[in-house]
């Protein structure tokens, strides 16, 4: 069996990038990208000790287009086990168009359990176990309020 190919762009990086600096502004933290075993995207940290590890996620529409944010039970596994074994918590942070929220990925806090992912690829291994977080269950770092 040959290895996935990586659907990762340097769009995707550059928004990745410029989301952290965000982060690292308002949480006053540098951020350390994660080999692609990890499943997470950075660990933050200060003055080189660990805080948090994050997941970063950019979204074309507003954050109320859909009633969760789906993310994948594997990601979600990967965050369990290595908040298990750090003791610090991982979040996964959703820049959507208008507004920057973030929720802790823990064992037990999906809302539901679902088989979703994208058909758009044609790759099989895209359809797998996700769990749905209520958007209620983010916290905002901004919010634009349009009427």
């Amino acid at each position: 069996m040959s290895a996935r190919q990586p659907y990762e762009t340097e769009e995707n990086l550059a928004n990745e990038r410029r989301l952290l600096s965000l982060i690292e502004v308002a949480w006053q933290c540098t951020g350390a990208k994660l080999p692609t075993n990890y499943r997470l995207d950075y660990a933050l940290h200060r003055h080189k000790v660990a805080v948090a590890f994050v997941e970063l996620k950019s979204r074309t529409h507003h954050y109320r287009a859909f009633p969760n944010y789906i993310v994948s039970a594997n990601k979600v596994i990967s965050a369990v086990a290595l908040s298990a074994v750090t003791g610090l918590p991982v979040f996964l942070i959703v820049e959507w168009t208008d507004a920057i929220g973030y929720t802790e990925l823990l064992a037990g806090m999906g809302d539901k359990v679902s088989i979703r992912g994208r058909e758009d690829r044609g790759d099989w291994q895209d359809i797998e176990p996700a769990i749905e977080f209520n958007i209620s269950r983010f916290k905002f770092l901004t919010k634009e309020v349009k009427a």
